[in-house]
């Protein structure tokens, strides 16, 4: 949502919120990045975006934090995405997230693996703590799912690209009951936010981090 001039007016504003107000304020910040690096693929575009949005975010005042399913990789902030030395993605599926899908675990343990690249745009040498995050401590207090990455920083020289391996661990025996349906439950998002688990990919250079967000919903 934001406050956008009212046509007609002259002088008034109100709210533009939805889908008919984020269209706009993401294809003009697509545009000044384009006019920035005019050498970007749309992956790259949309990657910078979703590294660097801003993720505190709830689903009202003094409630709990959004679920990733809901904000993504945050709220836009062109001008973070613009300053970024670096972009990370998918390697498989050049998207700015890692989606690990509906996963019916149907073995103790379950491992799915994804590969993260990361691009340095700048002419200096990057080096990045890689940690992976939960949205919920209660989800990570579970002990269903871990996710993991090579110990150590990662170089990434200049110009250059560096992909970081990213493994997720599946426990059954410790995923909660799934309560979804096709029926009364079937539209019900607390549902889904409560069967599903995410976080961020932080990878952090100790002036100017990015992330990708993660999700999976196993069963």
């Amino acid at each position: 949502a934001s406050v956008s001039a009212l046509a007609g007016s002259g002088s008034g504003v109100e709210p533009f919120g939805g889908t008919s107000g984020a269209s706009p304020m993401v294809a003009g910040s697509a545009a000044l990045l384009l006019e920035a690096y005019p050498g970007l693929i749309p992956a790259e575009v949309k990657a910078r975006l979703m590294n660097t949005g801003y993720t505190d975010i709830t689903t009202g005042p003094g409630t709990a934090l959004a679920p990733i399913t809901r904000i993504g990789g945050g709220e836009v902030r062109v001008d973070r995405a613009l300053a970024t030395p670096a972009a990370a993605w998918d390697d498989d599926t050049l998207q700015g997230g890692l989606s690990f899908g509906f996963v019916d675990v149907d073995k103790d343990t379950v491992v799915l693996h994804k590969k993260v690249r990361v691009r340095n745009y700048s002419d200096d040498d990057v080096s990045y703590s890689v940690t992976p995050t939960f949205r919920y401590q209660e989800d990570a207090d579970t002990g269903a799912i871990s996710v993991s990455v090579p110990p150590g920083k990662v170089k990434v020289k200049a110009g250059k690209d560096a992909v970081i391996p990213v493994k997720m661990t599946i426990t059954g025996a410790n995923l909660p009951g799934n309560f979804m349906s096709s029926g009364s439950s079937g539209a019900d998002a607390g549902t889904l936010t409560a069967n599903e688990f995410d976080g961020y990919l932080v990878l952090d250079d100790g002036s100017q981090p990015i992330h990708l967000p993660w999700h999976v919903l196993p069963r």
